[in-house]
């Protein structure tokens, strides 16, 4: 598969999930997804900020309440986190344009507001494309999904 697959399958689910999630009352997840973001902004390596964005995504598909969508978002966010890892690596803006989105998400969430929380995470996920952009990973990079076990990284050649 390619980078540019998973993000249009992540752009497909991640907004309507999060629209869910704010119209459901997700204010049990609250305060596990602002500390996934407080993780992010403590993060001292990619590898844990990576893992907190994960567990965030996970933590918003639990409360859209929709068990099919929090199905859908596990294979996502796993398969584009070594990529992830290196945007955070190479794109020093990355994490908090990240931090950014997923407050703003959080915000929506806490009022209610769906189509705010369906804006954001339309604009986090496109902010994600323009990342790997900025970190020249190529959109067409390919890689198995036996190697977004969370460790390694996609290759950086295409094909």
């Amino acid at each position: 598969m390619t980078f540019i697959e998973l993000w249009e399958a992540m752009l497909a689910v991640a907004p309507r999930t999060a629209a869910l999630a704010a119209s459901r009352g997700a204010g049990d997840a609250l305060p596990q997804l602002e500390a996934e973001i407080a993780a992010v902004e403590a993060a001292r390596g990619s590898e844990a900020a990576v893992a907190a964005v994960v567990r965030f995504f996970g933590t918003l598909a639990a409360a859209s309440g929709n068990r099919v969508l929090m199905l859908a978002m596990q294979p996502v966010t796993r398969l584009l986190a070594p990529s992830l890892r290196r945007m955070i690596d190479r794109v020093p803006q990355g994490r908090s344009r990240i931090l950014v989105a997923q407050r703003c998400i959080v915000e929506a969430l806490r009022k209610g507001d769906a189509a705010e929380a369906e804006s954001w995470m339309t604009r986090h996920v496109q902010d994600f494309r323009r990342g790997y952009e900025l970190a020249g990973i190529a959109l067409d990079t390919r890689w198995a999904a036996a190697d977004a076990d969370g460790r390694g990284a996609p290759p950086s050649t295409t094909g």
